[in-house]
């Protein structure tokens, strides 16, 4: 290439890079009026599920596509400013287990449009910009898609979204229950130059029809436990994570079945008996924040599989939980840890529990110690037995901190057995 030929190429790089950088309403202007609207629906995945397999992907509509066909008949009342009044109608919409359209007029001026990076402009075209270029879309047309599909993932997952599922201790129905009751989104948007409208899917694990049933059955179990009677946090909590071990089966049978979404849900553990880990936790939430006890979820891997447990707290403390472990088990050694081996959250549960005041030790009491005395003596074997004649804790303990000290057997219930054993501790007669 002589000189002169090296000074064209070189002037067309400089272009081609300055229009890549211009604003969004020169964009505008540069592609004809055929490549409108712009149209892009979205695929992703729940980062909490990746064994789910969902591939991610954009698709573009084809140029001179019809808006969203519900634009005309929305009305004003599906169009918000507000990425906090879009979020509250989100969260409505996913409880009610509906398909969700919106139109939101808080785009920048220039339209919907993101910067791209470098590497993001020169990126091979994939098939459906390969189409697009086919159909007489120019560069500039898809580059311009590229930063409206960026825009529209950055609005839906990085703003919408977490906002969408806040936590919140007086919502059991709403939060980390929500965030771990999907499989994968698809989000898809239409820009006119003055309408932005957006329609949302969840696939959803569950029906509204579930939930309804869900619902009546929790309030029933947590009337019959009697949590609302008891004074304690841990006593109701204890109350419920007792149940739901000695209840609930771990669903081994359809761990590796991809195609059952039902198994992760609180439905699956409450109404059918029988959830994988995240059936647990979420039912464990759910419950708990019914009866007053502020609970997180998590998750990540234990042992190189998918897992879901649970934060718990009591006073200024939390403590971590794994009801699916203790499933089935007399004694339960995953409740109320300060750790849980071989558990090894993901990178997002990772950043939820350090913003959580960690407890440093486990949450326990002293087997056989009733009276907060720091020893064992004939005054605990008294307590113990005025508590199986009368059925009310005495000695300073709280009533679940009294329970669990007393199951001296660690069999769940507190007997003769648990009297005779201590009975004979005292007296020096046991092993």
């Amino acid at each position: 290439m002589d000189r002169k030929g090296k000074r064209l190429a070189a002037l067309l790089c400089a272009v081609l890079m300055a229009v890549t950088l211009l604003p969004g309403q020169v964009w505008a202007e540069m592609y004809s009026a055929e490549d409108a609207p712009l149209s892009a629906t979205v695929v992703c995945s729940n980062p909490l599920y990746p064994e789910l397999g969902v591939t991610e992907s954009v698709t573009y509509d084809a140029p001179g596509t019809a808006m969203l066909a519900e634009t005309n008949a929305m009305g004003d009342g599906g169009r918000y400013d507000s990425l906090t009044d879009v979020a509250a109608y989100v969260h409505q919409q996913f409880k009610a287990r509906e398909q969700i359209l919106f139109f939101y007029t808080g785009y920048p001026a220039d339209g919907p449009f993101s910067e791209l990076t470098a590497e993001e402009a020169a990126a091979a075209y994939s098939k459906s910009e390969k189409q697009l270029a086919a159909d007489g879309v120019s560069h500039a047309g898809i580059l311009l898609r590229r930063r409206f599909a960026k825009y529209l993932t950055t609005l839906v997952r990085q703003q919408l979204l977490p906002e969408v599922f806040r936590h919140d201790p007086q919502d059991p129905t709403g939060g980390d229950y929500m965030r771990y009751q999907y499989g994968s989104v698809t989000y898809s948007a239409s820009w006119d130059g003055n309408y932005f409208g957006v329609t949302i899917a969840f696939t959803y694990f569950t029906t509204a029809r579930q939930e309804t049933e869900l619902e009546q059955t929790a309030a029933s179990l947590l009337d019959y436990l009697g949590v609302a009677r008891m004074a304690e946090p841990e006593e109701r909590l204890a109350a419920i994570y007792d149940w739901l071990c000695a209840h609930v089966e771990n669903d081994s049978e359809n761990r590796n079945d991809t195609t059952n979404l039902l198994k992760y849900s609180a439905y699956a553990a409450l109404v059918n008996k029988r959830a994988v880990s995240q059936g647990y936790a979420l039912l464990l939430y759910r419950l708990a924040l019914a009866a007053g006890v502020d609970v997180r979820v998590v998750s990540g891997s234990v042992n190189a599989e998918s897992h879901g447990w649970d934060l718990v707290k009591l006073g200024v403390r939390w403590y971590q939980a794994d009801a699916a472990w203790d499933a089935g088990a007399q004694v339960h050694r995953h409740y109320l840890k300060a750790s849980l081996s071989n558990h090894q959250p993901d990178g997002e549960s990772a950043a939820v529990m350090g913003q959580h005041f960690l407890s440093l030790t486990d949450f326990t009491v002293k087997i056989g110690e009733l009276n907060g005395s720091g020893g064992i003596d004939s005054t605990d074997v008294q307590l113990l037995y005025d508590y199986l004649v009368t059925g009310k804790a005495s000695g300073g303990l709280s009533a679940a901190d009294f329970r669990k000290a007393a199951d001296i057997n660690g069999d769940g219930a507190i007997d003769v057995y648990d009297l005779q054993l201590l009975y004979e501790s005292v007296c020096g007669i046991s092993e």
